[in-house]
């Protein structure tokens, strides 16, 4: 504005205007350098800007107001005395209903472990109800003698012994039971299910449905002489002796004569009696398109199941899977969790079709370490199904796994890219030499004694638990040590602890190498066999399935050997240490274990 003002004031300078125009403009003189600059905002806004402040609205009486009177003085304590008052009494309030809440809850948790401790005092003692105090049983027998029939036999002739699983007429689940229906029998193999469905295969072959509730052992299918059984997702695989795996779907286990189609052995000769005719299952897994016959691969030898999938191993030691369930089941793609160990199977792709085959190549192959390279092709030897992984051996000793990591049952470390592992990875044993070091710790993490000679070692057994991985190292002395590796919650890793998570070699506190591991993909307790025959077990005991008499304690960090056999007409006293009976032995050549998924039997394979 100032220099339009100049601009206008200079021609009126130099004459341009009449001097009577003068007097009609008022031009501003700047008579000071420093004088300040205003412009249209600050000449609007001088009243607001310089001018003093005062509120409109009337000030409260605080106490702080010398100006108040004593009256607005006293309203206002009569306030502020009203406010803590309130707050005070609010607070107690919240005091009082927390202290109640804690009080009802705590009352309810002692109410419940007391019922508890008398569920299981009224079982073994078989009363239904019995007052008293809790008393701690962890290591005696309780009040109620266990005691067989004196016509029972015992456990020197061929049968079946049962514990877990509470069932109606069940007393002493957490000590093995003789099952009369077995009396003299020898099985081939026991599949646990629940009370009423737990499958076994006879001397022969032939499939029974041994129902716990029921007390009754009905036959389901016959002359297919099966000699192994696994059950998936709602269906039993079963391995015959022709190197065949059978699907029988559970839910038509009455109606499985039906797959039973009759067959000739001379096509042009009549069907006369079983000279030339015989009687095959139809629903089989069809290997017809994948077993390579140049290689002369033409039959199964093993196999194994997890929740949602089945590995298994052919004659030429190469290893397949696939996913199971009927074709009526909905295969969810969440339930692929790289189980298959195919990476075109993952979590990321479309599920598998049911009971369709897949080469695992990743693991039947791998590159030559050789200077002029190439593919060299691995023997697979043996493979363990966890619920959503995968271990398995070569001829090597090598270590393999994939599937589902979140636990570390893989041996892998536990991350975000290692939690699904679709396809399969070849562990390190190196974590595993310090243990075999001379002067070694047995501690949690494996520290190794100074100065300790270190010797290669090799894999020579493994097998899977739901969420846990077992595995059998030899070094070259021919010393074995066993050790475990994924979810520990319930115990299950044996190491003294009750982690959820472990990826690295747990030591498996054992008194001797063991002989065979007995686990199942749904199960939370493990067992295992010895070197001296002994039988030791670990883990969840909420329902008797470790078997080491115990019920006052749910759960077991370290391997606990097995008592004996309760024996006919032999009475234990009240005091009775579990700690100092004879311990169970087994024949490793006439006697097997089996697990479900919360119970244990014990059962003679051969007389």
């Amino acid at each position: 504005m100032l220099r339009t003002l100049r601009s206008a004031r200079a021609p009126l300078r130099k004459g341009l205007y009449p001097p009577s125009c003068l007097s009609l403009v008022k031009v501003p003189v700047r008579r000071l350098v420093n004088e300040p600059k205003y412009d249209e905002a600050d000449i609007l806004a001088q009243g607001l800007n310089h001018g003093e402040f005062k509120a409109k609205r009337t000030s409260i009486p605080f106490l702080t107001n010398e100006d108040a009177s004593d009256d607005a003085k006293q309203v206002t304590l009569d306030r502020m005395q009203k406010l803590q008052n309130g707050a005070i009494a609010s607070l107690a309030l919240l005091g009082v209903a927390l202290a109640g809440g804690y009080y009802f809850y705590d009352r309810r948790q002692k109410e419940a472990k007391l019922r508890e401790e008398l569920e299981w005092a009224a079982i073994s003692s078989g009363a239904s109800k019995r007052k008293g105090k809790k008393k701690r049983r962890s290591a005696k027998l309780s009040k109620a003698k266990p005691v067989a029939p004196a016509g029972e036999l015992d456990s020197s002739h061929p049968g079946l012994y049962c514990w877990g699983r509470p069932t109606s007429d069940s007393e002493w689940d957490a000590i093995p039971k003789r099952v009369a229906l077995f009396d003299n029998m020898v099985l081939r193999d026991v599949c646990l299910l629940d009370a009423a469905r737990n499958l076994v295969v006879d001397d022969r072959g032939d499939l029974l449905n041994w129902n716990q509730a029921s007390d009754s052992l009905i036959p389901v299918l016959k002359r297919q002489n099966l000699r192994k059984i696994r059950e998936s997702n709602g269906v039993l695989y079963g391995l015959n002796n022709r190197g065949e795996i059978l699907i029988m779907p559970l839910g038509d286990l009455d109606t499985l004569s039906d797959y039973i189609q009759p067959r000739k052995r001379v096509w042009f000769l009549p069907r006369v009696s079983y000279i030339n005719s015989y009687s095959t299952y139809s629903a089989k897994l069809d290997t017809s398109g994948l077993f390579d016959k140049r290689l002369g691969e033409g039959k199964i030898v093993d196999f194994d199941t997890g929740s949602h999938h089945l590995v298994l191993i052919s004659d030429a030691a190469k290893a397949y899977s696939c996913s199971t369930g009927t074709s009526s089941q909905s295969n969810d793609k969440s339930q692929s969790k790289g189980q298959f160990g195919v990476p075109q199977l993952s979590q990321y792709d479309e599920y598998p079709e049911s009971h369709k085959l897949h080469e695992i190549e990743l693991l039947n192959k791998s590159l030559s370490t050789k200077k002029n390279g190439g593919i060299q092709f691995r023997d697979i030897v043996k493979v363990a199904c966890g619920d959503y992984h995968t271990v398995a051996i070569d001829s090597q000793g090598g270590l393999h796994s994939f599937g589902w990591n979140r636990y570390g049952q893989l041996g892998l470390n536990i991350s975000y890219e290692n939690e699904i592992t679709p396809y399969p990875k070849q562990l390190s044993l190196y974590s595993f030499v310090p243990f075999f070091n001379d002067g070694e710790t047995d501690q949690e993490e494996g520290e190794t004694g100074r100065g300790g000679p270190k010797y290669n070692v090799k894999c020579v057994d493994v097998a899977c638990n739901k969420e846990t991985t077992y595995v059998t190292v030899e070094n070259e002395l021919g010393t074995r040590k066993c050790f475990s590796f994924g979810n520990g919650s319930n115990g299950e890793l044996g190491d003294g602890s009750f982690r959820n998570s472990q990826f690295k070699p747990a030591r498996v506190k054992l008194d001797n190498p063991v002989k065979s591991w007995f686990t199942n993909k749904a199960a939370s307790h493990a067992a295992c066999t010895l070197a001296n025959r002994q039988v030791e077990s670990w883990g969840l005991n909420d329902k008797g399935q470790v078997g080491n008499w115990q019920r006052g304690k749910f759960k077991f960090c370290k391997p606990e050997l097995l008592p004996l056999l309760l024996e006919p007409a032999v009475q234990y006293s009240e005091d009775e240490d579990t700690a100092a009976l004879p311990k169970l032995e087994v024949n490793p050549g006439k006697q097997r274990l089996s697990l479900g998924p919360d119970a244990t039997c014990l059962y003679w394979t051969s007389k």
